[in-house]
């Protein structure tokens, strides 16, 4: 299964490419892929076994790849921060980055399991070792910026959906308010007031 969404991430990432591409008036360079061929992934290739096609990939970690040409907007990133920001948005979709959280840890308020599952700890491991390797900043540091871009794609994520319920709230309201004009009327023919 796991296998599965990486190969949907990857084959999501390529179409996200794709689009960008050509809405920046450039021709669709990515080539489909053969759906019986599996995704080659680091993890289960190992590193010295590359396929060719992996020219157009980056590896920042042991299980992190990422295309070369999305890496190479956000490779002159100086603050670790934004990096961090930008690299999950390369790995994972904002809906998986607001729907998921770090760790997967109990609260401490309440003693409850966390209603949201945790992001793959293996490629926030590698993506943290990147990380503090390239600028010399602690794991806690790095973990405080993975949270920070989690809860604002949460915030984000509930602003559009009170976007879609402030609609059809509007909508139900602009109903109730056709109702209670009938209502009103039906009271007064009740009571004899109308002409």
């Amino acid at each position: 299964m796991n296998t599965l969404m990486m190969q949907m991430r990857h084959t999501a990432n390529e179409l996200r490419v794709t689009l960008d591409h050509v809405l920046h008036g450039g021709e669709a360079a990515v080539e489909p892929q053969n759906p019986d061929e599996a995704v080659p992934f680091l993890s289960e290739s190992g590193v010295h076994n590359i396929p060719e096609d992996d020219i157009n990939f980056v590896y920042l970690a042991e299980n992190v790849r990422v295309p070369k040409d999305l890496y190479d907007r956000v490779a002159d990133i100086s603050d670790y921060k934004k990096y961090v920001g930008a690299l999950l948005m390369i790995i994972f979709d904002r809906d998986t980055l607001a729907t998921h959280c770090l760790q997967g840890r109990k609260n401490n308020f309440t003693g409850e399991d966390s209603h949201k599952p945790p992001l793959p700890r293996d490629i926030l491991k590698s993506l943290m070792d990147h990380v503090a390797e390239k600028f010399g900043v602690d794991i806690t540091q790095i973990k405080y910026a993975i949270r920070t871009k989690l809860n604002n794609e949460d915030k984000l994520l509930k602003k559009r959906l009170g976007l879609a319920k402030a609609e059809n709230r509007a909508a139900v309201d602009q109903t109730f308010y056709q109702d209670a004009s009938l209502l009103s009327r039906k009271d007064a023919m009740a009571n004899g007031s109308e002409f």
